[in-house]
């Protein structure tokens, strides 16, 4: 069962699948898990982030949730607004992504080979395709034997089956 969470991941990982990347200015983009890439980190404020790295190019927002790049460093975002159709200052970032090969450092990134990946972290614990998600919060979409692009969100719990479903414990 593929959660909301799980679908937000894809669609991190797969929404610039098509889009031409500039080559990263800054060789040194550390990719962390569960954290962020780069200045980049789940739970930072949009406004946070334009001052960190000027504003998003390309912003697209759909009911709350924004997806922006920066091209020249290989990030997309990917945050929840305030605002139903743009970024709001407010603007929460609940994953970014590595959309590149060079550029990034640690111990997960774009062009590291799927075996190494497996033999790091095991075997993903949710998987649609070509994307492969991670507990410990990142997932990856992969080119044959090889990661082609890295989404990084908060850790989660996996659990293949829901939970029981509980009474409702409210009266009419």
């Amino acid at each position: 069962m593929i959660t909301m969470r799980a679908s937000i991941t894809i669609a991190l990982v797969l929404v610039a699948c098509e889009a031409e990347v500039a080559p990263a200015l800054d060789a040194g983009l550390e990719v962390r898990p569960g954290e962020g890439i780069g200045p980049v980190h789940v739970g930072m404020r949009y406004a946070d982030v334009r001052e960190a790295l000027g504003p998003l190019e390309g912003a697209f927002t759909s009911e709350r949730v924004a997806f922006g790049r920066y091209t020249s460093l290989g990030l997309e975002v990917v945050l929840v607004s305030s605002e139903d159709a743009s970024v709001s200052d407010d603007a929460i970032v609940i994953g970014v992504g590595a959309l590149q090969s060079e550029g990034f450092v640690g111990p997960v990134v774009p062009g590291m080979r799927r075996d190494a990946l497996v033999a790091a972290y095991g075997e993903p614990d949710d998987e649609a395709g070509e994307t492969a998600l991670y507990r410990e919060g990142f997932g990856v979409e992969h080119d044959g034997d090889v990661v082609s692009k890295v989404g990084v969100f908060r850790p989660y719990t996996h659990e293949p089956t829901p939970p029981a479903m509980a009474r409702a414990t409210g009266t009419r």
